[in-house]
């Protein structure tokens, strides 16, 4: 996430999921979700998003509807 949002600054960041300590599942899903929605977008590289998938264990889905979208707005 670091990485993606040093390359593109102007990433509108409300949209990164609250911490939850009484429910870190819940946290980890809407983490994934944000994630999902910064490879959509182009903020994270492809090689970035299958390291991503490969620590997942809750499944994983490129075109879910339920993915953030994250509009990308230009760095200048």
């Amino acid at each position: 996430l670091e990485q993606a949002h040093a390359r593109f600054p102007k990433i509108d960041r409300k949209q990164i999921p609250a911490s939850n300590s009484e429910n870190p599942q819940t946290e980890l899903i809407y983490l994934n979700r944000y994630v999902c929605g910064l490879a959509r977008c182009g903020a994270i590289a492809y090689q970035e998003l299958e390291e991503f998938k490969k620590s997942l264990t809750t499944g994983f889905s490129y075109n879910s509807d339920l993915d953030e979208e994250i509009e990308m707005v230009p760095n200048d």
